[in-house]
């Protein structure tokens, strides 16, 4: 049950609030006192904070100041309708704003949000959150959920490039009863196909030129945990066939050895593509395909869950201030509607980068349109948006599409490639033609 702390000196207002709150999980404190509060913040650790700053004794911003070195979710209940105090307080270390008289609606959902958020911050496999109030992402945490129950289960991980398929990944092993043991991850389409195998399965020493000692694969590695192939779409077709063999058989050869080797592994995998397209196409193996696909989840696309914009938006705010020691209050209006209309082709990756990059320059209080788009980049010409005439050439402007693409994929010159509709053959060329390495790239 969350415990929530109500600091208000109007005992009818907690009243009502406790009334609103009644069918939910909540368990209440309440306090007309900060210092009451205070004495039992020493006993007592609230998942939230409900603070009023106009008390008698010591006022909110005197709490705020007291208890600003321990980890708390407070959220201001407040008369004041200034500018100045909100900004103020969130300075002080609260982390939302809300004006009275307010819509009980609107408190219980962004108690909620804050308490999706610590719950998140407590699982250890996060570094960043499969966060979201919409129906498509609570029914991804729901197969989560039932899916990390099975330990041998193979699972596919569908979505577009950015939206979070490594986070479900993780989150299906660090749930499982295999989490003591190793999570092993590897991306199909980073690495050499000259060296996938090598990497995969391992070699014995003297296997081939340069083999001077036996080395475990990363299957192997994975013995008792979870193995994840990232963007499996992209193996090479003749070691697809050696993979089918180890998900029918749970046994591995190294490169140059003649032993079989055991292994009991959770395989996940995860693709940016249609495999099913790919199969009809003999780009990947069907009976593989049908090995793998044994249980899916599929994770929508940013565009596809604009309510879940403004509650990443913020999650990511709060990150990023804590990371740069800045105290910008909050997203401006303006800015809000920007983000929900924008088309987010790179995901919540792109929408991390986004606020981090705006929060890491902006020296005002709050993110504004400009700061959070700061230029009209190329993915912002792909959702509609132009360069003013004569601002940059063809050349430059096809330039900058490869740069923003690339430092959208981290990187990856095959995903870039993709999104950019052509061959990767293709895209390396036209990178060596405008001398683009990481030092034009944000990735870099």
């Amino acid at each position: 049950m969350n415990k929530i702390f109500i600091i208000d000196d109007e005992p009818k207002l907690i009243s009502t609030i406790q009334e609103n709150l009644s069918n939910t999980n909540f368990q209440f404190y309440a306090y007309e006192k900060s210092e009451n509060a205070l004495r039992d913040l020493n006993h007592i650790t609230p998942d939230i904070i409900l603070l009023d700053l106009v008390l008698p004794g010591m006022n909110g911003f005197k709490f705020l100041e007291k208890v600003k070195d321990r980890d708390l979710n407070i959220i201001i209940i407040s008369g004041q309708k200034r500018i100045e105090s909100a900004v103020k307080a969130i300075k002080m270390g609260a982390c939302d704003y809300i004006t009275k008289p307010f819509d009980f609606d609107k408190l219980e959902k962004t108690i909620n949000t804050y308490l999706t958020i610590k719950n998140i911050k407590s699982n250890t496999y996060n570094d960043e959150v499969i966060l979201g109030n919409s129906y498509e992402i609570l029914q991804v945490h729901e197969y989560i959920n039932k899916l990390s129950r099975s330990n041998d289960t193979t699972i596919m991980i569908k979505g577009e490039t950015g939206t979070g398929k490594e986070l479900v990944a993780r989150a299906l092993h660090f749930q499982s009863s295999r989490k003591e043991n190793a999570f092993i991850e590897i991306n199909c389409s980073a690495i050499q196909e000259t060296l996938l195998e090598s990497e995969l399965f391992g070699h014995e020493r003297g296997a081939f030129t340069g083999a001077l000692k036996t080395k475990k694969g990363l299957l192997e590695m994975a013995n008792g945990g979870t193995f994840f192939l990232d963007e499996i779409g992209d193996m090479p077709l003749g070691l697809q066939a050696k993979l089918l063999k180890v998900l029918e058989q749970r046994k591995i050869r190294r490169i140059g050895g003649l032993n079989e080797i055991p292994i009991d592994v959770r395989f996940l995998c995860a693709t940016s593509k249609n495999l099913e397209e790919l199969t009809m196409e003999n780009d990947f193996r069907k009976d593989l395909y049908y090995r793998i696909n044994v249980a899916a989840i599929n994770i929508p696309p940013l565009r596809q869950r604009p309510d879940d914009i403004l509650l990443l938006s913020d999650h990511f705010l709060n990150h990023s201030r804590q990371k740069f020691q800045k105290s910008i209050a909050g997203i401006t209006n303006e800015a809000k509607v920007s983000l929900k209309n924008y088309s987010w082709p790179g995901n919540v990756r792109e929408l991390k980068n986004k606020i981090e990059r705006a929060v890491l320059f902006e020296d005002g209080d709050f993110l504004t349109r400009d700061s959070i788009f700061y230029e009209k980049t190329a993915f912002d010409q792909m959702s509609g948006n132009t360069f003013s005439p004569g601002q940059l050439s063809l050349d430059e402007m096809e330039k900058q599409l490869i740069i923003d693409t690339l430092t959208e994929t981290s990187g990856n010159q095959t995903k870039a490639a993709g999104i950019l509709k052509v061959s990767r053959s293709k895209l390396k060329y036209r990178m060596k033609k405008y001398k683009i390495d990481g030092k034009d790239t944000k990735f870099g």
